[in-house]
């Protein structure tokens, strides 16, 4: 926070020197366009283990944000041991579906590809993300699946593990009577207003209007009943004053009932966007990243056993 800064009291994993970070570029399989990707190195003693990695797909209704207004959250990760790759994927008006999605989908290749230049296992690999990025975090494994895994690293099936934050899965933006779509419709930080504006950036489209069943099963999950069956194991992280609240309990339903090890939990009291707004409420905003970074840690650590 500011005052923070002012009295000199950032904590440890925010200075500067607490990680390793550079930026790169990919190239998109898409289009030929170059994608920007920040990655953070813990800084640590050497040693013979490979450590986890995540990828990172930033929040912001497919319109906004970017590496720079999450860029504490990587810093957070890495400053736990875990190597985060942040993907700036290109972003809505401009770049409507798919292209988000693509990048995205490039960039956790590319992070499976290259993990063992950074010192991890890529069957350690996690991808995650914040609202419209826990999205196209769902949509990317999805992707993956159906696409056998094509491009990853040799002899890996995709994701260890998918967490996340109160993610945006259908385009309905209604609930049962009462339900979160009504409690909190407006004067709770996101509104349906503005969730129903961002879906008509991302897609195209009015969210009165069908989507054709192939970009359904991956813009809208929820919406198109796409098949949830063969996920990696997924932590689903709620606020409970959130008009998504009910979005994401009914996906952790449905991907129960697709088999998939699915564990949801919440940060009480707290609104759509506290994930990522540290300056909001920073001790809301520590409950979430340490039941994060916890799940991530345990995440990686059955993976490095299995």
């Amino acid at each position: 926070t500011a005052a923070e800064r002012m009295l000199g009291r950032l904590p440890d994993w925010a200075h500067r020197g607490s990680v390793i970070m550079f930026d790169d570029k990919i190239k998109s399989s898409h289009d030929g366009d170059l994608i920007p990707v920040r990655v953070y190195l813990p800084k640590m003693t050497v040693t013979n283990d490979q450590g986890p990695i995540m990828v990172y797909f930033h929040g912001g209704g497919w319109v906004f944000c970017g590496q720079g207004t999450h860029d504490h959250i990587g810093r957070y990760f890495a400053s736990k041991g875990i190597v985060t790759v942040v993907v700036d994927y290109r972003l809505a008006p401009e770049h409507k579906y798919p292209v988000p999605l693509l990048d995205c989908l490039d960039g956790l290749k590319w992070s499976s590809r290259s993990a063992g230049a950074f010192g991890c296992d890529p069957a350690r690999l996690l991808v995650a993300g914040d609202s419209a990025g826990g999205n196209l975090a769902l949509a990317a494994c999805l992707k993956a699946r159906d696409t056998e895994y094509e491009g990853f690293a040799e002899g890996v099936r995709g994701a260890a593990g998918m967490l996340l934050v109160y993610p945006c899965t259908s385009r309905q933006l209604i609930t049962l009577p009462g339900g979160s779509y009504e409690q909190f419709a407006n004067g709770y930080g996101l509104t349906r207003d503005q969730a129903a504006w961002m879906w008509r950036m991302y897609t195209g489209l009015d969210t009165t209007a069908e989507l054709d069943t192939e970009s359904a099963r991956y813009a809208a999950p929820l919406d198109a009943r796409s098949p949830l069956h063969l996920l990696p194991p997924t932590y689903v992280l709620l606020a409970d004053k959130d008009i998504l609240y009910d979005d994401g309990m009914q996906l952790v339903g449905r991907m129960r009932a697709a088999g998939v090890h699915c564990t949801v939990d919440e940060v009480r009291n707290t609104l759509h966007g506290s994930f990522s707004a540290r300056s909001r409420d920073s001790h809301a905003w520590e409950l979430y990243m340490l039941k994060a970074a916890a799940w991530a840690l345990r995440a990686t650590a059955v993976a490095a056993e299995n």
